[in-house]
């Protein structure tokens, strides 16, 4: 982590599995901006996910392990999806959402509205593994702006 803290990114994502308490403290107290990445695969820890609120995190966020299964939204239902959100904001961080994203989630995920969502999936030519798709991200960009439009119309 310390590595990619020292190549200048702003925040760096370290996945955390239930239980992990310990790893969270730590976490919180290495000096770097990190961003703890709840695993949906697993369920939503309730205890820890309170314990990341109460420490000094810039953001919380939830993605998917096994892109596989499918979505965040195969995995976890827009109700935990949109407690999982309340939570972290209740907490004063950011929210982020990811896991096997595509396009036609853009409407479900706007109505649970997190500060920002992971998209990798849906911006790659090909595997997520695969280079991003310049092509791809454009037309991410422009269907966020037509959803941004429609919802302030």
């Amino acid at each position: 982590m310390a590595e990619t803290a020292a190549c200048g990114v702003d925040y760096v994502k370290v996945g955390i599995a239930p239980g992990q308490h310990a790893l969270l403290d730590a976490l919180a107290m290495c000096g770097h901006a990190v961003v703890p990445v709840f695993v949906a695969d697993h369920g939503i820890d309730g205890a820890l996910l309170a314990r990341a609120g109460a420490l000094a995190f810039p953001a919380l966020m939830l993605d998917t392990e096994d892109k596989a299964r499918g979505s965040l939204f195969d995995i976890a239902s827009e109700v935990q999806l949109q407690r999982f959100v309340t939570q972290v904001r209740r907490s004063g961080k950011l929210c982020g959402l990811a896991g096997a994203l595509r396009f036609e989630h853009l409407a479900r995920l706007q109505s649970i509205a997190p500060d920002f969502a992971g998209f990798r999936s849906a911006v790659c030519s090909g595997a997520r593994t695969a280079a991003l798709d310049p092509q791809r991200v454009r037309a991410l960009r422009e269907q966020l702006q037509c959803e941004d439009a429609a919802q302030a119309a």
